[in-house]
C-alpha cells in the first residue's frame, strides 16, 4: 500500500515513529509533500534546470489518458529567477503539483483495486521525478 500525500513535517508523534506505525499498518512507501520554501524552490529548479526530465514523465504512455496535466492555481507572472519564456514556465508557474483522476462511482459495483492499480502505475514516475527533485528539502527549516 502506497500513501501518495502526506505532510509528515506537521504531524505529531515525531516523523521516525509515524513511519514505523505505517509500516507496522502495512504502508510500503509514503510520498510525503513539501510545504516550506525549500522544497518549493527544489522542484522548481529541477524543472527549470532539467526540463526534458519532467516533459519525459509527463508524455509517459499513459499520464496524459490517465491524469490530462497537472492541475493547481497558477501564478499570474513567473517566479523571481525565472523568465517568461523558460522552458515548461506554464508548469513552473504551479503553486502545487495535483494530479487528478476521476471516477463515476453512482453506478459501481466493481473492484476498485485493479482502478486504484492502474492510476499509481500512471502516477509512478511522477512521483519518482519528484521525490529526486526534493531530495535533501526537509534538511531546511522552514522560512
Amino acid at each position: 500500500m502506497i500513501d501518495t500525500h502526506c505532510h509528515l513535517d506537521h504531524c505529531d508523534p515525531p516523523t521516525d515513529e509515524l513511519v514505523e506505525r505505517a509500516r507496522a499498518a502495512g504502508l510500503n512507501r509514503i510520498a510525503t509533500v513539501g510545504m516550506n520554501d525549500g522544497s518549493i524552490e527544489r522542484a522548481l529548479a529541477a524543472s527549470a534546470e532539467h526540463p526534458e526530465r519532467l516533459e519525459r514523465v509527463m508524455r509517459r504512455r499513459g499520464f496524459k489518458q490517465t491524469f490530462g496535466d497537472l492541475w493547481g492555481e497558477r501564478l499570474k507572472r513567473p517566479p523571481r529567477g525565472f523568465s517568461p519564456g523558460a522552458p515548461l514556465i506554464e508548469t513552473i508557474k504551479l503553486k502545487s503539483f495535483i494530479l487528478v483522476r476521476e471516477r463515476d462511482v453512482s453506478a459501481e459495483t466493481g473492484d476498485v483495486l485493479p482502478w486504484m492499480t492502474e492510476t499509481f502505475r500512471a502516477m509512478h514516475p511522477f512521483i519518482l521525478w519528484l521525490t529526486e527533485a526534493l531530495e535533501g528539502a526537509g534538511e531546511r527549516e522552514p522560512a
